[in-house]
């Protein structure tokens, strides 16, 4: 091998660590947008528990289910009730 072969070699060197250096500086912005990214969602996250407990009373995704189960129910019940007051007047009314 001749003297060239040392410069091929160091220029190659040179520009696997060009290839690193900008891998590594894409990865660190990527990082910093994530970590960006997350700092937003854990805000909103903060913000919707506070609506909900604010709201509904609920300090937990687990109550506000509990919450919603109960509402539902709820409903059932005065549909139901609605249902039978509407089968009375029919039949007081003959409708």
């Amino acid at each position: 091998m001749g003297p060239g072969a040392n410069t091929v070699r160091n220029g190659e060197k040179e520009l696997k660590i060009m290839g690193v250096e900008k891998e590594l500086l894409d990865l660190k912005d990527r990082i910093g947008k994530a970590q960006k990214q997350i700092s937003e969602l854990q805000g909103k996250h903060q913000y919707l528990m506070e609506q909900l407990e604010k709201d509904w009373g609920c300090k937990t995704v687990e109550e506000a289910e509990e919450r919603i189960e109960s509402l539902n129910h709820e409903i059932d019940t005065l549909n139901a009730n609605i249902e039978s007051a509407l089968d009375e007047i029919k039949e007081k009314y003959n409708v």
